[in-house]
């Protein structure tokens, strides 16, 4: 009887042993659920000097837009970024002239306008077209009656391959050339600092980028969103959304927001609105 009560309790020992063992034994990690994640889609988007304030615009106003898109941007002159884009290193540029490029594609985001700043020495706050011209030609007073008639101005010019420069000489000097003591400056957002710096001096650049000085009036007309607008403004000018073809995926999603209600609205602080 007590091998048989011996055996027992060794049958029952082992059962409660397995029991034990088994409730010790760790349950397997649940495996964790992954959440795909998405890479952002990067575009690489040209913004000349004359149109800086556009890639302020776009790097502040459609960075905050929904979506997975970086925008890179690269500076340059509206010559050399338009090479770039044809040669497929850009997904885009925003510029003002496209004249030579037939075979891109382009559409206007706003209305802008080539704008004269003077030198508080100057004197003046108003000048005619004619007047730009024998002043940019000569850097010699000979009309402006504020003046004297030999005074002496420093013109101050945009960068070679400057979109705003070629199409100056085509609408304001018509072929007549530009006086060589001309004073270049690299960047067309610090020709105003530069003006105020020099006594007698006369800048060219854009009016979307002038917010330190007050821009000359051009035959009366003051450069403002409204006057470039309605070109009233003499030298109202587009200013453009370029691409290799028409935009598709996220490229266009970045031009539907700057004609948006949205995008217009910020531009229209510094541009004419287009709608």
């Amino acid at each position: 009887m007590s091998h048989i009560f011996s055996r027992l309790l060794r049958i029952i020992w082992g059962a409660a042993l397995i029991v034990i063992v088994s409730s010790c034994a760790k349950s397997p990690a649940a495996t964790p659920t992954l959440t795909p994640t998405t890479e952002p889609v990067i575009l690489h988007l040209g913004i000349s000097q004359a149109a800086g304030r556009a890639g302020e615009i776009i790097e502040n106003g459609f960075a905050s837009a929904p979506g997975n898109i970086q925008i890179h941007i690269l500076t340059g002159s509206n010559q050399t970024l338009l090479e770039d884009l044809d040669r497929g290193l850009l997904d885009a540029v925003v510029v003002h002239r496209t004249e030579g490029y037939s075979q891109l594609w382009h559409t206007p985001i706003a209305m802008d306008g080539l704008v004269f700043v003077a030198s508080p020495e100057n004197l003046f706050e108003e000048i005619t077209v004619d007047e730009i011209s024998s002043l940019f030609a000569t850097g010699i007073n000979h009309k402006i009656d504020k003046l004297n008639e030999d005074d002496v101005i420093s013109i101050i010019l945009p960068e070679p391959g400057s979109g705003i420069l070629e199409i100056f000489k085509e609408r304001v000097m018509g072929g007549r050339s530009i006086s060589g003591a001309a004073r270049i400056v690299p960047d067309s957002r610090l020709i105003p600092e530069v003006v105020q710096s020099e006594g007698n001096a006369l800048g060219l650049t854009a009016m979307g980028v002038n917010d330190r000085n007050k821009a000359l009036a051009l035959e009366g007309i003051l450069p403002l969103p409204d006057t470039v607008l309605d070109q009233s403004y003499p030298l109202s000018i587009p200013l453009y959304f370029v691409s290799k073809s028409e935009p598709n995926g996220e490229l266009r999603r970045l031009l539907s927001w700057l004609h948006s209600d949205s995008g217009q609205s910020a531009l229209g602080d510094f541009y004419g609105r287009l709608r």
